[in-house]
């Protein structure tokens, strides 16, 4: 089966650092692509896969600013043996960001969504979201 969606090369990479509760610094790739209202995709078990990327793809096609913060795992690829014991790991870290939790990988979540949300200019402030010029 062949998958289709806009590759990872395209999207504009940076690395994002945020200082957890704990002190510690954090810092992840963060694949970025558009310019619209930020949407932020976080990725789940397996990771960044090719449904992953349609759904991105999807978002940008809608005008937005899709961001991808790059957790763990291979790019565009599926790995599932590899991240089995991930996927604990971050059915926990979600279960804390629902209920305003802290921990190392959300706090540096927090932070981005933090820093995205500033990035908004005015404009998008006054347009509602989903909604193109």
């Amino acid at each position: 089966m062949t998958y289709s969606f806009m590759p990872i090369a395209n999207y504009s990479a940076t690395p994002f650092e945020a200082t957890c509760n704990t002190g510690h610094a954090i810092s992840h790739a963060v694949f970025r692509r558009g310019s619209g209202p930020p949407v932020i995709i976080i990725q789940e078990f397996p990771g960044i896969g090719p449904e992953t990327m349609r759904l991105a793809d999807e978002f940008f096609d809608r005008g937005f600013e899709v961001i991808l913060p790059h957790l763990f795992s291979p790019l565009e690829k599926l790995s599932v043996g590899g991240n089995l014991m991930r996927v604990f790991c971050m059915c926990k870290e979600f279960s804390l960001f629902r209920g305003n939790g802290s921990s190392p990988i959300v706090d540096w979540l927090k932070a981005l969504c933090r820093n995205a949300k500033r990035a908004i200019t005015h404009v998008a402030w006054k347009r509602p979201f989903g909604v193109n010029p």
